[in-house]
């Protein structure tokens, strides 16, 4: 559905709720109203119900800010009851800010297989934390502590409430789910404007930041990444390291009126959910946080993030090249935290093919044009146009002969490649034709 009609539907169906509110007057709820009602005729004003709900729900997530559904569903129903058709959408906003439905609220992640090259040593003779912190969210090495645990959440949320919060509930989950990951492994904590009023309220939307944010670390850590065999070997992934794969929940913190915590199950069939706590990360710790050229590199993701959701939101074909690098950053992801070659190899080359190309043949030398385009400023661009092709040819072999050729090639330089040319085209992505077919031809064929 067009916004546009979204729109139109939405004012019809204000008109007739409020001109039928009779129904709903002696009703606390609307689902004390469906339950009590009919069920063909409840269904059929529920649809209603639903264009004016979806009308605010897409407001909000324009603005990147995502209400809680079940607070939506009682504002909505209260000014059916209380409002008129003219001032309907003022008393529903009204009442959105007036319960502080638009704030922001905390996510803490466990996540396994992650760690700092070269700062294990410090966390055995001090027993002090190593984080990074980028944007609106922060990664920390284990605890070992409940303590050091809750100062580490107290201390972000008094960042991100400005005032500091109540997390008693921490000690009665960590005990009565036995949540060992609280204290045994390392901590991704970030923070965007959403509201729950259950625990399960926007839990698509938490998996879809979680994703923003692996994409950052894994260009993060592939552009300052070091091949250094004593990093490795005194990384926290190595050091005091009891980490655990008894990953059954994860918690959230909301402040809105009142201060909730939740303790949320992590569903296994949720496949994405499952795939974003396992990083394989040995990340390069730096004196400073991020350098500006790590920045810009972020900034991208960002770019290509924000045109993707304007593409999920609008269906509008202009954002149809953002969605394009959206879905070849999830097998660019799969490919790093993949821990055999065959993975990385193929994982890779569907990230590249999905990234550079139409539905085309000739592949091999169109990449390899296409790549050639992308980075002509970049130094040693021969070694890297032979990696890739070398790349190209175990993934060939792998797919036809279920073996391997020839092992001489550098995934980390791949990766530095594909983050420069995911870049390049973030940069340049609005000279793309979107509505023609061949699209990144005509786009590569102007470079």
């Amino acid at each position: 559905m067009t916004i546009k009609k979204l729109n139109r539907n939405s004012e019809n169906a204000i008109q007739r709720l409020i001109r039928g509110k009779s129904m709903f007057e002696n009703f606390y709820s609307l689902e004390d109203w469906y339950a009590e009602t009919e069920e063909s005729i409840a269904n059929k004003e529920l649809e209603y119900f639903t264009f004016i709900k979806r009308y605010f729900l897409l407001e909000f997530k324009k603005r990147d800010i995502y209400i809680s559904s079940y607070a939506l569903d009682d504002i909505i129903f209260n000014c059916i009851k209380n409002s008129n058709p003219n001032n309907f959408k003022i008393d529903v906003l009204k009442l959105i800010e007036l319960n502080n439905l638009d704030a922001k609220s905390i996510v803490i992640f466990p996540i396994h297989n992650f760690g700092f090259q070269f700062f294990g040593l410090k966390n055995v003779f001090n027993g002090s934390l190593t984080s990074i912190e980028i944007d609106n969210f922060q990664i920390n090495t284990q605890t070992n502590s409940l303590e050091k645990t809750q100062e580490l959440i107290v201390n972000y949320a008094k960042k991100v409430f400005g005032k500091k919060i109540d997390i008693s509930l921490l000690h009665h989950f960590y005990k009565s789910r036995s949540l060992k990951w609280l204290t045994k492994n390392p901590l991704l904590l970030f923070e965007f404007n959403f509201t729950q009023l259950t625990p399960f309220d926007n839990l698509s939307i938490i998996l879809e930041k979680l994703s923003h944010i692996t994409n950052k670390l894994y260009f993060i850590s592939v552009l300052r990444s070091e091949e250094s065999e004593l990093g490795k070997l005194f990384s926290t992934k190595n050091t005091n390291n009891w980490e655990t794969l008894d990953l059954e929940h994860f918690l959230t913190l909301n402040v809105n009126n009142t201060e909730n915590m939740f303790c949320l199950p992590i569903h296994y069939n949720y496949t994405l959910l499952f795939d974003e706590m396992h990083l394989n990360i040995d990340l390069l710790a730096k004196k400073k946080n991020i350098y500006k050229w790590e920045k810009d590199s972020l900034n991208s993701i960002d770019k290509i993030s924000e045109g993707d959701k304007n593409y999920l939101i609008t269906k509008e074909p202009k954002f149809s090249p953002y969605h394009k690098v959206s879905n070849s950053l999830k097998y660019f992801r799969r490919s790093v935290k993949s821990v055999n070659d065959e993975d990385k190899i193929l994982n890779f080359n569907i990230a590249l093919e999905s990234l550079l190309l139409d539905n085309e043949g000739d592949k091999v030398l169109k990449i390899l044009e296409r790549i050639n385009k992308s980075i002509k400023y970049s130094r040693n661009k021969k070694n890297q146009l032979e990696n890739i092709q070398n790349i190209i040819d175990q993934r060939n072999s792998i797919v036809h002969n279920a073996t391997m050729t020839n092992k001489e090639f550098d995934m980390l330089l791949a990766y530095r490649m594909y983050c420069k040319i995911v870049c390049f085209i973030a940069k340049n992505i609005e000279e793309i034709e979107f509505n023609k077919s061949n699209k990144m031809a005509l786009f590569f064929e102007r470079k």
